[in-house]
């Protein structure tokens, strides 16, 4: 079979032939020309209106489009407070030796930049998720069901580390419970809707399920 006709391993069709390599329309499915590798999802390998132009993308759905907004404003909070946090605690760390602070704070405070340093790196990869999920990115749909898990654990040990300390330091627990509920809430109504047929079908990850992995 010469290099301008090849049949699709998939449906047995007939592939075009263009820029990145063989494509099925049918399947949106690619073979590399290069490296042979097969590719789900097409269009964004495709270099050429012709070809581009009858691939018909799904519209972004309204809640996911909902959800990008709401990730955003909470990210770039989240990092904002993140970021007032890790200063005051480096601030603080200097002075952690003297013997007028209690004992808690020499455990507490280290700790409580721990967990903000790695609340700051999740609010990046947040915003990065959010991309994804706006331009309907696969990559961005195991991201987003990964970040409100992530970021209820990090709420989660906040709130252990504030409820060992001392009653009299007086940590604001109860708004620290509120946010963890908060979080738990949020991340089941993310869950449930991200997994959803539509959701999946926009992002190219219900498409990749049902065909299981390319033939060998």
């Amino acid at each position: 079979m010469g290099e301008e006709e090849r049949r699709c391993p998939r449906c047995g069709g007939k592939m075009s032939l263009v820029a990145a390599g063989w494509y099925c329309m049918k399947d949106d499915f690619l073979i590399d020309r290069v490296t042979g590798e097969s590719v789900v999802g097409g269009p964004e390998f495709l270099i050429g209106p012709s070809v581009e132009e009858r691939v018909e993308r799904p519209k972004r759905p309204l809640g996911l489009t909902v959800i990008a907004v709401l990730w955003l404003l909470g990210g770039i909070y989240n990092l904002f407070m993140s970021s007032q946090t890790i200063g005051s605690d480096l601030q603080v760390l200097p002075l952690l030796s003297r013997p007028t602070v209690p004992e808690w704070f020499k455990f507490g405070v280290p700790v409580e930049l721990a967990i903000n340093l790695v609340g700051f790196a999740l609010g990046l990869v947040q915003l990065f998720t959010i991309y994804g999920l706006w331009t309907g990115k696969s990559w961005s749909y195991r991201l987003a069901l990964a970040v409100p898990l992530l970021a209820v654990v990090l709420l989660a040990s906040q709130v252990g580390l504030y409820e060992s300390a001392p009653v009299e330091l007086d940590l604001l627990k109860a708004a620290l419970w509120v946010s963890l509920v908060t979080g738990i809430a949020f991340a089941v109504v993310y869950w449930n809707y991200l997994r959803q047929g539509h959701v999946k079908k926009y992002l190219g990850v219900r498409r990749i399920e049902e065909r299981g992995p390319p033939p060998v």
